[in-house]
């Protein structure tokens, strides 16, 4: 008789994870949108996040002993990115920053990830973002 129950529980999982599937690719669709809608204001919220970034390596690498090389190639990563936007809503592909802004992506996630499994940090100091 437990078969049953446990089948059932496997099943409204799967359910559950469609929901929460469709749930964000709706929300990510009407994003998508919005920043189609009103591309002035995107192109400014984008400019401030980008900016809000670089405060925060700037003060990672101050106060939290960051390494520089990660910090100096993130606010790097930033400029190339607020050279994309200048093109903003019409980015070539092909453009040398679109281009800059991928390699930089990359470099600066295999920086970080190389950093993080080298570095260990409790679950306290790493949850807030959470």
């Amino acid at each position: 008789m437990a078969w049953f129950l446990y089948s059932l529980s496997w099943l409204a999982l799967a359910l559950q994870g469609i929901f929460v599937i469709l749930s964000l690719a709706s929300g990510l669709y009407y994003l998508c949108e919005l920043v189609e809608e009103y591309s002035t204001t995107a192109s400014k919220v984008f400019r401030y996040l980008i900016w809000i970034t670089t405060v925060i390596f700037v003060c990672l690498w101050l106060f939290d002993s960051f390494p520089l090389l990660v910090c100096a190639m993130g606010i790097l990563a930033n400029l190339v990115h607020l050279m994309v936007l200048k093109d903003y809503p019409a980015i070539a592909m092909t453009s040398f920053p679109f281009i800059m802004t991928v390699v930089m992506a990359i470099i600066n996630h295999f920086l970080a990830f190389r950093y993080f499994a080298t570095v260990w940090y409790p679950f306290s100091e790493a949850s807030f973002a959470i």
